[in-house]
């Protein structure tokens, strides 16, 4: 079957009108957040595309394809292609106004531009597979039947997650570095210490997130115990986002750097308390020897 006979396969599938829907649903989104680099000042720096309205609709295509018989990577392809229409536009329209005008790049830009808006195109699908499969594994990994079972590997060997320990590690190593970023003389610990201190903590902190999701999800017999994982994994972004709030109405120069700040200290102290709760609970698991 040729590219244009699967592609007008997809377009008729019933299966896939959602996805296709979701994906055109974004476009006009697309277009108007992108519209400030076709338009005014920016436009001299060319044209962007932004690629949140995608990023929204591969989130809603990933939850509405999860548990389906049709491929949530599938669904997600379709969606990037139609919600690529956006990205083929912003690109294209600074290169038709090139064409149009008087230029001796006629044939070059003529040449570049079906490369660029492919690129464009590819970019859109990228997002929307990507956000798509993110969603549809993590609502897998919140499923209740997933969570109460015990855990075992392939050969049937019992089994759990050791990401507890990147949490415990965090929960150790954050509130020191945290204490050299926000010291009131940041000369006190020079630049060298205070630049390892901001990398390791970022560094460190996307590490101890990830793994306090995955250690508060992973599958656990149903009479042992079972967190409560939207509480924990929900603290530091509310944090951000109740920093970042702050910051803006007391006009602060910086409010995103305010609220990554916020988050840092939001993961601290669940990372803190969640070590606690479980080595109260549960131990160390020291028969658990691998990560998930």
């Amino acid at each position: 079957m040729s590219t244009i006979q699967r592609l007008a396969a997809g377009a008729t599938d019933d299966s896939l009108r959602v996805a296709i829907a979701v994906g055109l649903a974004s476009v006009p989104v697309s277009l108007l957040l992108s519209w400030d680099s076709l338009s005014g000042e920016t436009a001299a720096t060319g044209a962007q595309f932004d690629g949140l309205a995608v990023l929204v609709a591969g989130v809603i295509v990933g939850f509405y394809y999860h548990d389906r018989s049709t491929s949530t990577k599938r669904a997600g392809i379709w969606t990037g292609l139609t919600g690529g229409l956006a990205a083929v536009i912003v690109f294209g329209f600074p290169t038709l106004g090139a064409i149009t005008s008087p230029s001796e790049t006629h044939s070059i830009i003529v040449v570049f531009a079906p490369v660029v808006a492919v690129l464009a195109v590819g970019l859109s699908v990228g997002i929307a597979v990507v956000t798509a499969l993110g969603t549809d594994w993590v609502l897998g990994r919140l499923d209740r039947d997933h969570r109460r079972r015990e855990p075992v590997d392939i050969d049937g060997q019992p089994t759990g997650s050791r990401w507890w320990v990147a949490v415990a590690l965090y929960a150790v190593v954050a509130p020191v570095w945290l204490a050299v970023l926000l010291w009131p003389d940041p000369d006190t610990f020079g630049f060298g210490l205070s630049f390892l201190s901001a990398f390791g903590l970022f560094a460190c902190s996307v590490v101890a997130f990830i793994g306090l999701f995955l250690d508060a999800t992973t599958p656990r017999a149903v009479d042992t115990w079972q967190p409560t994982w939207w509480l924990y994994v929900g603290v530091p972004p509310a944090v951000a986002g109740f920093v970042y709030l702050a910051a803006t109405v007391r006009d602060s120069v910086y409010p995103a750097g305010d609220a990554t700040f916020g988050f840092y200290i939001g993961l601290a102290a669940v990372a803190v308390v969640y070590a606690v709760v479980r080595h109260r609970q549960t131990g160390t698991d020291s028969s658990s020897t691998n990560f998930e």
